[in-house]
């Protein structure tokens, strides 16, 4: 008996300890559609702990702006041609940026952008590619990955003939904690990482003397450090980060980004649902086929705002102008359990 025992306690343990494990559909796919809401005022909050079975929470967060990325097929995007081998694309503030997704590795190869101080556009093909992720990804993963360029462009801004510029890239990831995280969107099962990035940079410009040839001169030389930790979650509804958290080399965090993705994946649904919503399309009025009075229903609308939050009940009265929305259902853990769209007549 005694034996017995200590063999359910042995396995017990092993189950409460056990962590998630984050793969390739947790993170951006063709078709999402990613939401930042951005604190940059965020010192109140703290990063929490290292280690296993924690308790992450960012919550009341005050988004002073938003960032929306979209992920779209690389086929097709402005820059395509310059990087053929790339399978997915985003786009956001006029800056695309091309990624290598596999079932094992998340990679970018690239991006467009705009070149300091010369303030040209220019396509950046990296000549060694910058790894964002390994899958899977588990609690105390440990990688580091070196990535650069070295790109020179005509130049039409200034007196100059040409512009170059290199970077080079040194970045380690840590992947140091694992418990549950909660925002105003929802709790999640998560990995806490620690992104740790070294960058150097250099840039010249040239002129083309005649007889002479280019004669370069470096105008800018920098090396920064800069600290991040992400949280991530094999949460079904979840395809990025849920937060990002910029940090100084104290860890005091500097800007928090919280991810609304749990409730606008492209008007996506969950695929399991284990509640009816119906009538939808509805004139307004809606019924639940079931019911738990600890659980709540959200209405969102296309532009990621929560336009209503209440307790669930059999059938509810919809005051909300016609258009597409999404509902979904919380358990009384804040779990997202269903999400659906919704269109309002």
């Amino acid at each position: 008996m005694k034996n017995l025992v200590a063999i359910l306690l042995f396995f017990c343990s092993i189950a409460l300890n056990a962590q998630i494990s984050v793969n390739s559909t947790n993170y951006p796919e063709i078709g999402d559609q990613i939401i930042w809401d951005i604190d940059t005022s965020a010192s109140s909050y703290t990063i929490g702990s290292a280690g296993t079975s924690q308790t992450y929470t960012f919550t009341s967060t005050d988004a002073h702006f938003s960032d929306t990325v979209d992920y779209v097929s690389a086929t097709g995007t402005p820059y395509s041609s310059d990087f053929a081998s790339s399978n997915l694309a985003s786009f956001s503030d006029s800056i695309y940026t091309y990624y290598n997704k596999s079932s094992s590795i998340l990679e970018i190869d690239g991006y467009n952008s705009v070149l300091p101080i010369i303030n040209q556009n220019v396509v950046v093909n990296l000549s060694d590619v910058e790894l964002i992720a390994n899958f899977p990804i588990n609690y105390n993963d440990l990688w580091t990955d070196y990535s650069n360029f070295d790109v020179t462009i005509a130049v039409t801004s200034l007196p100059v003939d040409s512009g170059r510029m290199v970077r080079w890239r040194q970045k380690t990831v840590n992947v140091d904690g694992a418990g549950q995280i909660t925002t105003d969107y929802g709790t999640y099962d998560c990995l806490r990482q620690l992104v740790v990035t070294n960058t150097w940079d250099t840039i010249w410009t040239g002129i083309n003397i005649p007889f002479v040839g280019m004669t370069w001169t470096q105008i800018s030389a920098s090396v920064s450090t800069d600290s991040s930790y992400e949280w991530i979650s094999d949460h079904p509804n979840v395809d990025a980060p849920l937060v990002k958290a910029a940090v100084d080399a104290a860890g005091n965090i500097l800007e928090l980004e919280v991810n609304r993705m749990p409730l606008t994946t492209s008007l996506g649904e969950t695929a399991n649902k284990t509640f009816s919503i119906y009538p939808n399309p509805t004139e307004g009025q809606l019924f639940f086929s079931e019911v738990n009075t600890a659980y709540r229903y959200e209405v969102i609308d296309a532009q990621g705002r929560t336009v209503l939050n209440n307790r669930l009940n059999r059938n509810v009265a919809l005051d909300l102008e016609s258009g597409v929305y999404f509902i979904r259902i919380l358990d009384e853990k804040g779990h997202a359990i269903n999400q659906e769209k919704l269109v309002v007549k």
